[in-house]
């Protein structure tokens, strides 16, 4: 399918110019399905999103990519990382302007360095 939201994922793809981050996300990336979710800062008002991609579990929940229009609250960040058994947006640490930022920060250790989902 390519929908809209297909799309905007392919061109943050195309945007990652480190092969490694590109292919790591590549690999997680799934059709997109929609889901609510809600905005626990407010009066838990709904906003529609799209779950995009599956990245791994931490604490034994699974997490996944969702896009949001709206983004996060005022930061505006429309590319999230959430536990796929919440139907909220979480904390804003974990949305980004794009997905190259997401990935930089979120990939496991053997592929960064870094810390570990």
């Amino acid at each position: 399918m390519n929908s809209p939201v297909t799309r905007k994922v392919e061109e943050q793809l195309g945007l990652i110019i480190d092969d490694a981050a590109r292919s790591w996300l590549s690999e997680r990336l799934i059709e997109p399905r929609t889901t609510t979710l809600h905005w626990e800062y407010g009066k838990d008002e709904a906003f529609p999103a799209w779950i995009v991609g599956e990245v791994g579990t931490a604490g034994g929940r699974k997490i996944v990519i969702a896009y949001c229009e709206g983004g996060h609250g005022a930061l505006g960040a429309p590319w999230g990382l959430i536990f796929a058994d919440d139907e909220y947006f979480g904390m804003d640490c974990s949305w980004y302007e794009d997905l190259a930022t997401l990935v930089r920060d979120e990939r496991p250790s053997e592929v960064t360095g870094g810390a570990a989902l």
